[in-house]
């Protein structure tokens, strides 16, 4: 990896060290923010649903728009704006404590989270040669596991040493993540970026075919994602009764295994190709997610769970990748911006679904959806993708 990353451009080192800092802080917040809202506000997981759906919502409304703006006036500003405004309304979703408030916090932060999503993937497209792009993404996306697994096991344990009544404990957790996303900032401001001179076309996207099915698989893995991945803290808070630090120790497991699956990614990608491999490591989560929902003891939950992260993860930088090598420079944010504008749109529908099934006690349907879901998408990739592929 150190070898890899002395190759990588300035611009790119830059980017993967700014991602480092703010997948650390990530990590602690989302491992507890679920939690504080349940538990040390009390609100009710219908509640909690329509809470998380207010940002992926936002980011579906605002993704097209953010797109285009990232094509326009370049990747460095809206990677800067959009961390800079992330450590603000995460601020305030962590002191915050009316519901309305709590909703439209979450619904900025979406926009600002999706302003530095969409300029991401065309920015390290630009900053690495062909050879060294699924690299660049592999290396990316374990750096971030790797700050996501450290946040995660440091924010299962620090409620426990702030020795705080339970609320107080992880709202100053929560802010201990803030803060520590202010630094993320830092390493965008020295990016060098060579503005291209770009004119407006009214046929904004011209790889309009392919684009559909990016979309279309998009849609579907992003409902089937949204009705479990926002609730894995709660589901084994109430449904196993696992502690906070348990959690924490789990998800940095999980993380663990998703990061060692993400370094092989690029040398799987070179032996089977970006399509077989994302088809073949997909497919094999899906028993494990059938454990995760059925499994009657933690340490089998907790197994199924480490599994299903690595296989299902591990494609994630592949697909990134091959999505962004179809399309043409000048149009890699804005369909960035439609796809991921799909990708929420489906999450945030889900997430509601999913807070009222959980509020119910039904705590199995999502994970079944979530599996013919996934299932039907992989099938779907590989039918759209396959072919291509072996002409290229």
């Amino acid at each position: 990896m150190l070898e890899e990353l002395r190759s990588f451009s300035r611009n790119a080192r830059l980017f993967l060290l700014s991602n480092g800092i703010l997948s650390l802080s990530s990590g602690i917040f989302y491992l507890v923010f679920n939690i504080y809202v349940v538990e040390g506000l009390e609100y009710s997981e219908s509640f909690l649903g329509i809470l998380l759906s207010a940002s992926p919502f936002s980011g579906a409304l605002f993704s097209l728009p953010a797109g285009m703006l990232g094509d326009r006036i370049g990747r460095k500003r809206c990677l800067i704006a959009g961390a800079a405004a992330s450590v603000l309304f995460r601020g305030l979703l962590a002191t915050a404590t009316p519901q309305g408030v709590l909703i439209a916090a979450n619904a900025v932060l979406g926009f600002t989270v999706t302003l530095t999503y969409v300029s991401f993937a065309p920015f390290m497209m630009e900053n690495a040669s062909s050879k060294e792009r699924v690299h660049l993404f592999s290396v990316n996306g374990a750096i971030s596991i790797l700050g996501y697994t450290t946040g995660a096991f440091l924010g299962g344990r620090l409620p426990s040493i702030l020795s705080m009544p339970q609320p107080e404990a992880l709202r100053a957790t929560l802010l201990v993540s803030v803060a520590l996303s202010c630094a993320a900032v830092i390493p965008l401001l020295f990016l060098t970026e060579k503005r291209k001179e770009t004119f407006f076309s009214e046929k904004i996207v011209k790889s309009t075919s392919l684009m559909k099915k990016f979309l279309l698989i998009q849609v579907l893995v992003g409902f089937g994602a949204g009705l479990i991945v926002p609730f894995f803290n709660i589901f084994f808070r109430i449904r196993m009764e696992a502690s906070i630090e348990t959690i924490g120790i789990i998800f940095s497991l999980g993380s663990i295994a998703t990061g060692t699956a993400t370094f092989l990614a690029a040398p799987v990608a070179s032996r089977w190709g970006k399509v077989r491999s994302i088809v073949v490591t997909q497919l094999g989560s899906l028993p494990f997610l059938l454990m995760i929902a059925y499994s009657p003891t933690l340490y089998l939950v907790t197994t199924g769970y480490i599994a299903r992260e690595a296989l299902m993860n591990m494609g994630g930088p592949i697909a990134s990748a091959f999505m962004m090598e179809q399309m043409k420079e000048e149009e890699r944010a804005t369909v960035n911006g439609i796809i991921n504008g799909g990708w929420n749109g489906s999450w945030g529908c889900s997430n509601i679904i999913a807070g009222s099934l959980m509020n119910r006690n039904l705590y199995e349907i999502p994970f079944l959806i979530t599996c013919a879901l996934y299932a039907v998408s992989t099938f779907l990739y590989y039918i759209f993708f396959a072919s291509l592929e072996r002409n290229q």
